[in-house]
């Protein structure tokens, strides 16, 4: 599961009604939520039915 990934890194995920989206994941959380935007571990709003990470090395 995501939320066990202690690394800052990209992620891009597609999921259903449409979503295709980019974010960070700051080690914690996704970036999204500094900005109030959407919070996609705990929402339910979408099934994310593809997700892609990339490592970023410090």
């Amino acid at each position: 599961m995501i939320a066990l990934i202690q690394r800052k890194s990209i992620i891009a995920m597609i999921g259903t009604s449409g979503l295709r989206h980019t974010t960070l994941w700051n080690g914690n959380d996704f970036v999204d939520m500094d900005f109030g935007y959407y919070n996609f571990l705990k929402e339910t709003n979408y099934i994310v039915k593809d997700l892609y990470f990339w490592d970023l090395i410090d």
